[in-house]
């Protein structure tokens, strides 16, 4: 399993009523590392804890990243 990190766009909003000029244009930058534990041509699934126990649920708090929001993908690392 590989440990990455991802930095992507996301998404947010303003709460309330505002004028154009109130409108916050700077893009959201996040980041995130764990280990990922899904790929397809639309998306990256990364989970932020893995389990070492075999009998419980591998994966805890994954993330789905869209590939449109992805700004760079590194990989840090391969998990034996």
């Amino acid at each position: 399993m590989k440990i990455v990190h991802i930095k992507w766009v996301d998404s947010y909003t303003q709460a309330g009523w505002v004028n154009e000029s109130q409108l916050d244009k700077t893009p959201l930058i996040c980041e995130t590392v764990g280990f990922l534990v899904g790929e397809n041509k639309h998306s990256l699934k990364v989970a932020l804890n893995h389990t070492c126990n075999d009998n419980y649920k591998p994966y805890g708090e994954v993330i789905n990243i869209p590939k449109v929001s992805i700004k760079s993908k590194r990989i840090l690392r391969n998990k034996r």
